[in-house]
């Protein structure tokens, strides 16, 4: 092999590197991001109503009934996180769980 092809080799490589780098700066976060930060999740206080955590929260993607209350659920993007918030009987915030 000449100089040139492997100069030529290597220049594309590079560049092939550099754009992988590049790209992969959003997917990181789209993959990792979230779906309630933590500050938000600090504004909730025990004993609000649905429509107060709502308010801090937004709607959530899914909503289940439990035995004892209910219990919203906030996904990721790509639903590698999970934030659930869980309701007593009567409809007030009592505690969440993030994975």
């Amino acid at each position: 092999m000449n100089k040139k092809a492997t100069d030529g080799f290597v220049l594309a490589f590079w560049i092939t590197a550099a754009v992988i780098v590049v790209l992969s700066g959003p997917l990181y976060f789209y993959f990792s991001a979230l779906p309630v930060s933590g500050a938000r999740l600090a504004q909730l206080k025990s004993g609000m109503t649905t429509n107060d955590v709502t308010l801090v929260l937004g709607k959530p993607i899914e909503t289940r009934r439990l035995s004892d209350g209910d219990m919203w659920i906030y996904e990721s993007y790509v639903h590698f996180w999970a934030v659930e918030v869980f309701f007593d009987s009567e409809g007030h915030y009592t505690n969440y769980w993030r994975d």
